[in-house]
């Protein structure tokens, strides 16, 4: 699951925000942004999407990388969220054929973040071998889920 505690960027102590503040810490365009994310945990996706929401962020949810890849290609979204062990398709294999650009995915530039409840050595070097941008790994708090959005989309 991901827990709904707020923290502030760059505080040393990850002092908790109050949830009314979140947004502050969010450029102005993050109301533009449109996100997918690919997560096969029921209560997990629920989870990212309220917090997601909750800050005024744009997000449908699919419920694996054949899914993910199947909106990729009706839908421009500008980052994807990416649980990496999923059925039918597990992010790994749908992020290589989006970088790959075939099957008529359009931006092979896309930003994929990986969103694993794996912590395990050598996972993020795994994650970001089959091309995935960066690295979340569950549960983790919305502070770091804000920090790698105003990485990437800023």
């Amino acid at each position: 699951t991901v827990p709904l505690q707020l923290t502030q960027a760059g505080s040393p102590e990850n002092d908790p925000v109050p949830e009314s503040k979140a947004t502050e810490w969010l450029p102005e365009t993050a109301n533009d942004w449109t996100l997918l994310l690919a997560e096969d945990d029921p209560i997990s996706q629920q989870v990212a999407l309220g917090i997601l929401k909750n800050l005024g962020i744009e997000v449908e949810a699919v419920n694996n990388g054949y899914e993910a890849l199947e909106h990729l290609r009706e839908r421009e979204y500008d980052l994807v969220l990416m649980d990496c062990q999923m059925p039918v398709m597990d992010g790994y294999t749908a992020t290589r054929l989006i970088r790959a650009a075939r099957e008529g995915l359009p931006n092979p530039e896309l930003p994929v973040i990986a969103v694993t409840a794996h912590a395990f050595i050598g996972e993020r070097e795994k994650c970001l071998a089959a091309g995935m941008n960066d690295y979340l790994t569950k549960p983790f708090e919305t502070q770091q889920l804000l920090s790698v959005l105003r990485k990437w989309l800023t």
